[in-house]
């Protein structure tokens, strides 16, 4: 812990401890002033007053000494229990003016909720620490921990239980922080902490945090696992005010966010040009979206063993006028920090149904979910709607999700299935395999396919132990029912694999690569032209 100049320094400057100590100076001034009052009554009565009775009484025979000085007495211990009462009533009135003014510094500069210092304060404590690290020469390191999906949590599971998740994580960081006086919650699911960037391992400490979160914190009997990122940001002759330090902890946080789940990253300069080529590409993606100039591609899905064609997924691309032709990888990301992945999922679900229906009647559109879209409680009658409007047999629908879907609420997830699956609308669980827990998924959900993730069937011709797991995995879909489709397919050698392993379809860029919706339409006609063709050669 920091000590020294700085503790003195805190002590001076918080409010709190400067109310205390101005209660303990009041009682000492209080009694100096009841003492001051006791001597300069003695001493009047003892010197001039006295002096004035003696010569009262030797002019006017009628007043006896002992009377006057009787009321002379009376008249002081009057005055006296007149003083201490008013006194007792300054010191209370004090009191209950410094009990006001520490109840408003705590609702101005506390949260809440958990206790903590919030941004204003936590600001103030970070300029101070960052002057003490200068005058000391040492190094200081600012963490930011934000929750991930916190929203989605209270959307689902109420305000409440998020609110208790963040106190049992304000609980959790003050316990395990070096100095608990600089730990403070910024926003609604957003922490930050202060240390000594050459006491501790930075990466280690943030490292040691998210394992922790993983662990999950028990909340009425039921563990809830959570996950964060975490952005760090080590002082230096640039970051010398606590706002240039927040700022640039906060880009790093957004790096973290950027590179997945659960995971920290540290600032470095590049990142503060990447956040402002991706703040223009968030401005661009929205305006994209209210615009209508994105556009749909379609990758066809075959049948393993014959090569027939089953149907498409559906896949987003974005050619901006200005920026040119922006990866999926790149738009969904940022779609998915912000928020715009709901408008986004609503127009190509919409998209690919009004699309699908120039297609001839057998042939399916698969269309992939993001875990935001797939919680929202319209979400079952939006596809519903669409379907009725565009006219599209239900069956002829299929969403895929992946296990980020499943991993927050369980049964409400299991319910928006259930009624698809009544709809007649099937659902695959998409890269299967790449999950902790998909086992337990196959076991409580009940869903029409499994897609093999590319990761397996990349070296599928090359390793034997992924033809052994794709055996594995076809072998138990196919005992519960479920069909498997294999991803990622680029040379002859893994398709002829999967037809030995019996596989039900397959798809990539050997059997033919997303095509706008124009040339999908001309390609399925060509397809089944083809296969009418040769059942009539047959």
């Amino acid at each position: 812990m920091l000590q020294g100049k700085a503790s003195q320094v805190d002590d001076q400057s918080n409010p709190l401890s400067t109310a205390d100590n101005k209660t303990n100076n009041l009682h000492w001034d209080l009694w100096v002033l009841l003492f001051f009052i006791v001597i300069c009554s003695a001493a009047a009565i003892h010197f001039d007053i006295f002096e004035e009775l003696v010569e009262l009484t030797e002019k006017y025979e009628k007043y006896q000494l002992d009377e006057v000085f009787t009321v002379l007495i009376c008249c002081s211990v009057f005055f006296l229990v007149f003083s201490i009462r008013r006194v007792h009533e300054l010191r209370s009135e004090m009191q209950h003016r410094l009990h006001i003014e520490k109840g408003l510094f705590q609702q101005a500069m506390f949260d809440e909720l958990t206790g903590l210092p919030n941004r204003r304060y936590f600001t103030a404590l970070l300029n101070q620490r960052i002057e003490w690290s200068h005058d000391n020469k040492q190094q200081l390191a600012l963490v930011l921990l934000d929750i991930s999906d916190f929203k989605l949590i209270n959307d689902i599971q109420g305000h409440a239980t998020g609110d208790k998740l963040l106190q049992a994580v304000a609980k959790f960081l003050k316990q395990s922080s070096p100095n608990q006086e600089y730990l403070a919650r910024l926003s609604g699911n957003e922490f930050a902490i202060i240390i000594n960037a050459e006491q501790l391992k930075v990466e280690l400490s943030a490292q040691k945090m998210l394992d922790s979160l993983t662990q999950g914190f028990l909340l009425k009997g039921e563990l809830k696992r959570l996950q964060a990122a975490i952005g760090i940001s080590c002082m230096s002759s640039e970051s010398d005010t606590a706002e240039e330090l927040l700022r640039t902890a906060n880009i790093a946080l957004h790096e973290a966010k950027r590179q997945g789940k659960h995971r920290y990253a540290q600032f470095v300069p590049i990142m503060d040009l990447k956040l402002r080529k991706r703040k223009q590409l968030e401005i661009a993606l929205r305006q994209a979206i209210n615009n209508n100039l994105l556009e749909l591609h379609y990758q066809p899905i075959f049948s393993c063993a014959e090569q027939k064609l089953l149907g498409y997924e559906a896949l987003c691309r974005w050619n901006d006028p200005t920026l040119g032709s922006v990866s999926p990888d790149i738009f969904i990301d940022i779609a998915e920090e912000t928020g715009l992945i709901e408008p986004l999922g609503r127009w190509v679900m919409r998209e690919a149904i009004r699309e699908a229906t120039a297609w001839p009647a057998e042939l399916f559109v698969s269309v992939n979910v993001s875990p935001k879209q797939f919680y929202r409680k319209s979400f079952v009658d939006s596809i519903s709607n669409a379907l009725r409007e565009h006219q599209l047999a239900a069956h002829r629908l299929e969403i895929e999700i992946t296990e980020n879907c499943l991993v927050l609420e369980p049964e409400s997830a299991s319910k928006a299935l259930f009624e698809l699956k009544e709809m007649g609308v099937s659902s695959a669980l998409d890269d299967f395999g790449t999950g902790y827990s998909s086992l337990s998924y196959l076991r409580n959900f009940k869903f029409d396919k499994l897609k093999i993730d590319r990761s397996f069937i990349e070296f599928l011709h090359l390793s034997d132990d992924d033809q052994m797991l794709v055996r594995a995995i076809i072998e138990m879909s196919s005992s519960l029912g479920m069909t498997t489709t294999a991803e990622g397919i680029e040379a002859a050698e893994q398709l002829q694999i999967l037809q030995q392993l019996g596989a039900h379809q397959v798809q990539g860029f050997l059997l033919g690569k997303p095509k706008n919706a124009m040339t999908t339409k001309q390609h399925c006609m060509s397809e089944l032209l083809s296969a009418h063709s040769a059942a009539d050669g047959d």
